[in-house]
């Protein structure tokens, strides 16, 4: 009964602690992916982004730690891998990070990850 209480508060402080937040990413050309990052804050950060399209998609994981830069990795659906460098700044006491990276085949692109809103669904 003690083990089904605790994890019950565990998962519950996980899901309220967990925090989504809008991504971008450029890869020039016209070839823009949007989509969501969610996670743990000061934890494992993971996106998931589509272009528009819906002809190529990525997904990513950085840490969310509160150092300036942290360094990230990504895959694509076109079989494209990437790291990516992101700086982490404050804006109005609200994280964000961007940065820019590389996929396998050298091609550049940046990255945006920002706040929702006020709220941050903690």
């Amino acid at each position: 009964m003690l083990k089904a209480i605790f994890a019950g508060f565990a998962a519950t402080t996980l899901v309220a602690c967990s925090v989504q937040r809008p991504v971008l990413i450029d890869m020039g050309e016209q070839n823009t992916l949007r989509g969501v990052s969610s996670g743990i804050f000061s934890g494992e950060m993971g996106f998931t982004a589509t272009n528009l399209d819906s002809t190529m998609s990525c997904t990513g994981s950085f840490p969310s730690y509160l150092s300036s830069l942290v360094r990230g990795v990504m895959k694509c659906s076109n079989d494209q891998k990437g790291n990516f460098m992101l700086n982490s700044y404050v804006v109005d006491d609200k994280r964000q990070w961007r940065g820019e990276g590389k996929l396998s085949n050298g091609q550049m692109f940046k990255i945006y990850i920002n706040y929702l809103d006020d709220s941050d669904n903690r």
